[in-house]
């Protein structure tokens, strides 16, 4: 199997519980291997099989209440 590698750029997280949600939510996802949340620039990277799309995993973090997308912070 071949692994996929995702960059997500999440805003509106403050906190290490926001961290949490985010890779709590996205780890529960069928396929999803690996997250790795970075709280300062919001910078999300997700190892998965495939299945997920980008789509998928945007959806799931905007149904918990943060915003995707943009660049990352300057």
């Amino acid at each position: 199997m071949t692994t996929k590698t995702t960059e997500i750029f999440v805003q509106g997280m403050t906190c290490q519980g926001c961290v949490r949600s985010v890779q709590r939510s996205l780890a529960a996802i069928a396929g999803v291997t690996r997250v790795d949340v970075d709280l300062a620039s919001g910078r999300t990277v997700v190892d998965h099989d495939g299945r997920p799309t980008q789509d998928d995993l945007s959806r799931v973090l905007t149904k918990i209440g943060f915003t995707v997308g943009g660049a990352p912070p300057a």
